[in-house]
């Protein structure tokens, strides 16, 4: 196959004419063009009622009528991709994850980690798992630097690997500092601080190590298979987590 190089805006509009079982720019691009007339127009994305949305910052896209979901304060929601917007069942709409998050009400989170999807296994995972990890990682990066300089710590990758119990206590420990309960985007900082000052690894894949422990050791979790240590203060989906008494 020969490269292709789009602009950024070019990439989302071939993906929002994705249909199921295509999982290639070519297959899309392959359909789309052989089932054109000769001399039919390119509509422009703001033509399209069925453009889907694209997030830009993460790279990622969404396809028309992808859709969401979560819990919140024990009531469920689910929104989906249309016109280039979040549309909640009752109509109310979003234009990022964030901006969906906080007209529910959930102000300050991490709206990437606290929606969810089903994957075509029939798996449910957060939408952090769609990002572009080049993306996070630059952003990371970037704001290390402008705070103290470049740094010349080496991160690993070393995660699921790493010492269980280990990774468990520097939990408990974060959520001590917390106040006893917080949500996963305060826990993920506070782990990678307690790591770095023990000189302990801080992989790139260290929310999905996070998220994986508490899992592993709440029974309010379906993934539940050692010591209750943790639970769900507002439900499952809500994204917080507390520590048991």
């Amino acid at each position: 196959m020969k490269p292709l190089s789009v602009s950024t805006d070019v990439f989302a509009r071939i993906w929002s004419l994705r249909q199921v079982g295509e999982d290639t720019e070519d297959a899309i691009l392959r359909r789309v063009l052989w089932s054109l007339p000769e001399h039919t127009p390119f509509l422009k994305p703001e033509d399209r009622a069925d453009r889907g949305l694209f997030d830009a910052r993460h790279n990622v896209v969404f396809s028309e009528g992808f859709e969401i979901y979560r819990t919140y304060l024990g009531a469920d929601y689910r929104a989906k991709a249309v016109g280039g917007r979040w549309v909640l069942a009752d109509g109310r709409e979003g234009g990022s994850l964030n901006e969906l998050s906080r007209t529910i009400g959930a102000k300050t989170e991490n709206a990437w980690q606290n929606w969810f999807f089903t994957d075509q296994a029939g798996q449910r995972l957060p939408v952090s798992e769609m990002r572009d990890p080049t993306t996070i990682a630059a952003r990371k990066r970037h704001a290390q630097d402008s705070i103290s300089g470049p740094k010349s710590t080496v991160i690993t990758d070393q995660d699921s690997n790493n010492d269980e119990t280990t990774w468990r206590d520097d939990l408990r420990t974060a959520l001590e500092q917390l106040g006893g309960q917080a949500p996963l985007h305060r826990i993920y900082d506070q782990v990678e601080l307690i790591r770095k000052k023990a000189g302990r690894s801080v992989p790139r894949t260290i929310e999905a190590v996070v998220r994986r422990t508490l899992e592993d050791h709440s029974s309010d979790s379906a993934n539940f298979r050692a010591a209750d240590l943790f639970f769900m203060p507002e439900g499952k989906g809500a994204g917080m987590w507390a520590l048991r008494k």
